[in-house]
């Protein structure tokens, strides 16, 4: 992947780029300084799949002829035309930018080879809430999409359209207004849906079940111990939950005590003090990797169990843990299979001094703190 933030003429690009033959992901995160309608000859690039852009590209297009993933916006006729001209040979389609007033001309296209949508109009707040004739031709005609993201608010009966004609969906992401008991009880027809993202003000039961496919979640919803009980009801044997919004105390246990087959759990905790040898993480026989963001600021380390887990993630060291350095000797006993240790975003709150003698500690482990890199000891006499 070749990736440029800000690129001063487009005769500078096309120089670069000349030193990239094979090239095959290419995003530009820019907008050129010094623009003009002479153009420098661009070579073709028969092996690029991948286009992320911000650029105007008409005089581009046709030198990309294998083009299989595009990502911009849609909000001009010129965009549109863009949409139109790779419909029948993309399979990855991303419309991070698009504009209401092109939601229906868009979904007029026909894109033979899509499995991968996402949609995100300009207004965050506007919702998706096209007519019904539309969406069912639309998605009549795309009944091999498997990932679908929605990045504004999404109406329930456009999910039953989905639910009805995408059989081979298996990630979805929606974003809902305050949903009703049952809203998306048409979900349990994806037979292969493995992975659900649910974001917005979810408050109530939205699920009904069995949902024997689905092994992630993801959740951002403000009141999440809701959701939590209805995922159990339609998947007990979920195994990866991602929650970016705070959870409190008896949210943790819940998930603890009732999600016993998790392997990959993700968290973010919220201020609340609670006793040592509380946090029972033990009680997931099966978690093998553990993430923590901030506001958890319980004595971490002395506050959970001895378990299983092999890869830890700690995200903000100082705001996250509220642990002195000297309670990283605790690492080895609370988690004696880890074979990953990270810490994310640490602002150099803890000594690297630190670091190393729990290296030592653990030294078939790996730890990654900023960028320095501690490597297991038996790989590196190896080498």
């Amino acid at each position: 992947m070749l990736f440029f933030e800000f690129v001063e003429t487009w005769k500078h690009l096309v120089l670069i780029l000349l030193e990239f033959p094979a090239l095959q992901d290419l995003r530009i995160d820019c907008f050129f300084r010094k623009y003009r309608k002479q153009i420098v000859p661009f070579r073709v690039f028969p092996e690029l799949k991948s286009w992320n852009r911000r650029q105007r590209f008409s005089f581009f297009r046709t030198n990309i002829p294998n083009l299989q993933c595009l990502k911009m916006e849609c909000s001009t006729e010129f965009e549109l035309d863009a949409w139109k001209y790779f419909s029948g040979q993309l399979k990855l389609v991303h419309v991070y930018g698009l504009d209401r007033s092109y939601l229906h001309p868009f979904l007029e296209l026909t894109f033979p080879r899509l499995e991968d949508l996402a949609i995100k109009i300009f207004e965050f707040s506007i919702k998706v809430d096209m007519d019904f004739r539309k969406s069912k031709d639309f998605f009549g005609r795309h009944p091999s999409i498997r990932r679908l993201s929605f990045g504004n608010l999404f109406s329930v009966k456009c999910v039953q359209i989905i639910s009805h004609h995408c059989a081979e969906l298996a990630h979805l992401c929606l974003t809902l207004d305050i949903a009703d008991d049952g809203n998306l009880e048409s979900l349990v027809q994806l037979s292969k849906l493995k992975h659900l993202s649910l974001e917005g003000k979810v408050e109530r039961k939205v699920l009904r079940g069995p949902m024997k496919s689905l092994e992630s979640v993801a959740l951002d919803v403000p009141h999440p111990q809701i959701l939590l009980d209805n995922l159990f009801e339609v998947v007990p044997r979920l195994s990866c939950l991602k929650i970016t919004t705070t959870i409190n105390y008896d949210e943790l246990e819940f998930i603890c005590e009732k999600f016993s087959w998790l392997r990959h759990l993700e968290l973010c905790f919220c201020n609340q003090q609670v006793a040592e040898d509380s946090v029972r993480f033990d009680r997931l026989e099966h978690l093998q990797e553990l993430k923590l963001s901030h506001y958890f600021e319980i004595p971490f380390l002395r506050s959970c169990h001895r378990n299983n887990v092999r890869s830890l993630t700690i995200y903000r060291w100082r705001e996250l843990l509220k642990t002195k350095e000297d309670d990283l000797c605790l690492v080895p006993e609370r988690f004696p299979l880890l074979k990953r240790l990270m810490f994310l975003n640490n602002d150099n709150s803890m000594s690297l001094a630190a670091v190393e003698r729990l290296h030592k500690l653990m030294p078939s482990c790996r730890i990654d703190y900023g960028d320095h890199h501690f490597y297991p000891i038996a790989s590196v006499t190896a080498d």
